[in-house]
This record gives C-alpha cells, sequence and structure tokens, in this order.
C-alpha cells in the first residue's frame, strides 16, 4: 500500500482511504450471526408498543406513552430527538442497569496519529 500521511481527523472527514489504511471494515450480518445464537429472545416490551406504529387513543402507562412521543419527534429527523428516542430505548431495555449511565453527546478523548483528539458519541450516523 502506497505511503499515506495520516493527519487526526474527525470520522465523519474519513474516506475509503482511511478505513483501509486503518484496516476498518463493515461486516454485515444477521441478529443469529451477530449476536451467535439461533433465535433472539422474545422482546419484553409492551405489546402496545409492538402492535401500533403510532400512538393508540386512550390512556397508556407512562412508558409506552414517552416511547410513541419520543418516537413521533424522531420520525422528524432532528438529530438531538433521534439521539434522545435511541437513549429512551436503551434505558427502556434496561441497559443502563446494573449501574450504567447513558449519555447522548458525550465528548471522548483519544489518540490518533499521535495527537489527542476528541469526539462526541452520537447515536445518529
Amino acid at each position: 500500500m502506497a505511503n499515506f500521511i495520516l493527519n487526526a481527523k474527525s470520522g465523519s472527514d474519513w474516506t475509503d482511504n482511511e478505513l483501509s489504511v486503518f484496516n476498518i471494515q463493515v461486516d454485515t450480518a444477521d441478529s443469529a450471526a451477530f449476536f451467535n445464537i439461533t433465535r433472539l429472545p422474545a422482546p419484553n416490551v409492551s405489546s402496545v408498543i409492538l402492535t401500533n406504529e403510532a400512538r393508540p387513543q386512550g390512556m397508556l402507562p407512562k412508558c409506552d406513552r414517552l416511547f410513541f412521543h419520543y418516537m413521533r419527534d424522531a420520525v422528524k429527523g432532528e438529530e438531538s430527538s433521534v439521539a434522545d428516542f435511541a437513549a429512551f430505548i436503551l434505558s427502556m431495555f434496561n441497559y443502563d442497569e446494573p449501574d450504567r449511565v447513558i449519555h447522548n453527546r458525550k465528548e471522548l478523548s483519544f489518540v490518533m496519529c499521535g495527537a489527542v483528539v476528541f469526539a462526541i458519541s452520537s447515536s445518529c450516523a
């Protein structure tokens, strides 16, 4: 491979060249291969969420009501709303247990090409 001059830069500025140089590849896998199981467990969520594309009429438990509000806002495509929806879903599935915290837009630092760089995590691509 040619000698590339590697500079620290935002991941959103990377091209196929950087992915190749850093030996990064994206592999597609179905859920069975990704999780190394033959069948995913049934989701532990309300049937109202699983059977409705939009909030149904009537009273709903708080978790269901919030799910539909966050989803409605996320569909509009505003990045912060999508991040809020993703964080809500992670919390709904208890990814914040035991003693974990779900952050939006958390700043991370690491060394890239000999320089300390910062990245802000995002649930959006």
